[in-house]
Protein backbone atom coordinates (compact mmCIF):
# COMPACT_ATOMS: atom_id res chain seq x y z
CA UNK A 1 0.00 0.00 0.00
CA UNK A 2 1.34 3.57 -0.83
CA UNK A 3 1.64 6.13 1.55
CA UNK A 4 -1.33 7.48 2.31
CA UNK A 5 -3.11 10.54 0.74
CA UNK A 6 -3.35 12.97 3.66
CA UNK A 7 -0.65 13.73 4.85
CA UNK A 8 -1.69 13.83 8.55
CA UNK A 9 -3.37 10.32 8.68
CA UNK A 10 0.31 9.27 7.24
CA UNK A 11 1.75 10.85 9.93
CA UNK A 12 -0.46 9.46 12.86
CA UNK A 13 -0.04 5.89 11.36
CA UNK A 14 3.73 6.38 11.19
CA UNK A 15 3.74 8.05 15.07
CA UNK A 16 1.25 4.83 16.85
CA UNK A 17 3.86 2.75 15.22
CA UNK A 18 6.74 4.37 16.92
CA UNK A 19 4.78 4.66 20.42
CA UNK A 20 2.29 2.49 20.47
CA UNK A 21 -0.07 4.99 22.02
CA UNK A 22 -2.74 6.44 19.81
CA UNK A 23 -3.70 9.63 22.25
CA UNK A 24 0.10 10.52 21.74
CA UNK A 25 0.68 10.10 18.70
CA UNK A 26 -2.71 12.00 17.73
CA UNK A 27 -1.11 14.53 19.80
CA UNK A 28 1.99 14.74 18.13
CA UNK A 29 0.15 15.23 14.52
CA UNK A 30 -2.63 17.55 16.13
CA UNK A 31 -0.20 19.78 18.34
CA UNK A 32 -3.27 22.05 19.83
CA UNK A 33 -5.43 19.07 21.06
CA UNK A 34 -5.95 19.76 24.53
CA UNK A 35 -7.77 17.73 27.12
CA UNK A 36 -6.35 14.49 26.66
CA UNK A 37 -9.89 12.67 26.60
CA UNK A 38 -10.08 14.44 23.14
CA UNK A 39 -7.02 13.06 21.72
CA UNK A 40 -7.65 9.41 23.38
CA UNK A 41 -10.99 9.50 21.25
CA UNK A 42 -10.12 10.93 18.08
CA UNK A 43 -6.98 8.41 18.15
CA UNK A 44 -9.47 5.80 18.35
CA UNK A 45 -11.57 7.11 15.24
CA UNK A 46 -9.16 7.06 13.33
CA UNK A 47 -7.95 3.33 14.09
CA UNK A 48 -11.53 2.70 12.52
CA UNK A 49 -10.59 3.50 9.35
CA UNK A 50 -9.54 0.93 7.45
CA UNK A 51 -7.28 2.37 5.16
CA UNK A 52 -5.07 3.72 8.53
CA UNK A 53 -5.27 0.32 10.08
CA UNK A 54 -3.80 -1.27 7.18
CA UNK A 55 -1.34 1.42 6.98
CA UNK A 56 -0.97 0.70 10.37
CA UNK A 57 0.20 -3.10 10.13
CA UNK A 58 2.04 -2.20 7.06
CA UNK A 59 4.61 -0.05 8.75
CA UNK A 60 4.76 -2.99 11.72
CA UNK A 61 5.44 -5.79 9.63
CA UNK A 62 8.00 -3.74 7.57
CA UNK A 63 9.26 -2.66 10.99
CA UNK A 64 9.37 -6.22 12.07
CA UNK A 65 11.48 -7.52 8.74
CA UNK A 66 14.23 -5.00 9.09
CA UNK A 67 14.94 -5.97 12.89
CA UNK A 68 13.99 -9.64 11.36
CA UNK A 69 11.79 -10.59 14.15
CA UNK A 70 10.03 -14.06 13.03
CA UNK A 71 8.31 -16.51 14.87
CA UNK A 72 11.71 -18.76 14.63
CA UNK A 73 14.09 -16.59 15.56
CA UNK A 74 11.26 -15.47 18.92
CA UNK A 75 11.44 -19.28 19.65
CA UNK A 76 14.90 -19.82 19.26
CA UNK A 77 15.40 -16.97 22.09
CA UNK A 78 12.72 -18.73 24.27
CA UNK A 79 14.72 -22.15 23.66
CA UNK A 80 18.25 -20.58 24.21
CA UNK A 81 16.62 -18.75 27.31
CA UNK A 82 15.31 -22.44 28.75
CA UNK A 83 18.74 -24.13 28.17
CA UNK A 84 20.67 -21.22 30.05
CA UNK A 85 18.54 -21.50 33.15
CA UNK A 86 18.56 -24.75 33.35
CA UNK A 87 21.95 -24.57 33.78
CA UNK A 88 21.52 -22.11 35.86
CA UNK A 89 19.26 -23.99 37.90
CA UNK A 90 16.35 -21.38 37.85
CA UNK A 91 13.16 -23.22 37.74
CA UNK A 92 10.95 -20.19 37.68
CA UNK A 93 12.58 -18.66 34.66
CA UNK A 94 12.51 -22.38 33.26
CA UNK A 95 8.76 -22.33 33.62
CA UNK A 96 8.39 -19.27 32.09
CA UNK A 97 10.51 -20.02 29.38
CA UNK A 98 8.67 -23.21 28.41
CA UNK A 99 5.14 -21.30 28.66
CA UNK A 100 6.10 -18.83 26.51
CA UNK A 101 7.42 -21.48 23.79
CA UNK A 102 4.55 -23.57 24.54
CA UNK A 103 1.99 -19.85 23.41
CA UNK A 104 4.46 -19.25 20.21
CA UNK A 105 3.84 -22.46 19.66
CA UNK A 106 -0.42 -22.79 20.29
CA UNK A 107 -0.11 -25.34 22.50
CA UNK A 108 -0.81 -23.44 25.80
CA UNK A 109 -3.91 -21.23 25.49
CA UNK A 110 -4.44 -18.25 27.67
CA UNK A 111 -7.32 -19.15 29.80
CA UNK A 112 -10.50 -17.04 30.94
CA UNK A 113 -12.66 -16.96 33.95
CA UNK A 114 -16.52 -17.06 33.42
CA UNK A 115 -17.47 -15.26 37.16
CA UNK A 116 -15.71 -16.83 39.55
CA UNK A 117 -15.24 -20.29 38.17
CA UNK A 118 -12.46 -21.13 35.96
CA UNK A 119 -13.61 -22.60 32.28
CA UNK A 120 -11.24 -23.21 29.14
CA UNK A 121 -11.86 -21.02 26.34
CA UNK A 122 -12.57 -24.49 24.76
CA UNK A 123 -15.26 -25.50 26.97
CA UNK A 124 -16.78 -21.87 26.75
CA UNK A 125 -17.44 -21.81 22.92
CA UNK A 126 -19.91 -24.84 23.17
Amino acid sequence: MPILKNQRHEKFAREYVKTGIGAEAYRRVYPRIDPIETAKRNAYRLRTYAHIDKRIQELRQAMAKRADITEDNILTDYQEALVLAKKQEKPDSMVNAQIECARLGGRNKRRNYCGSVFVPMAIRAL
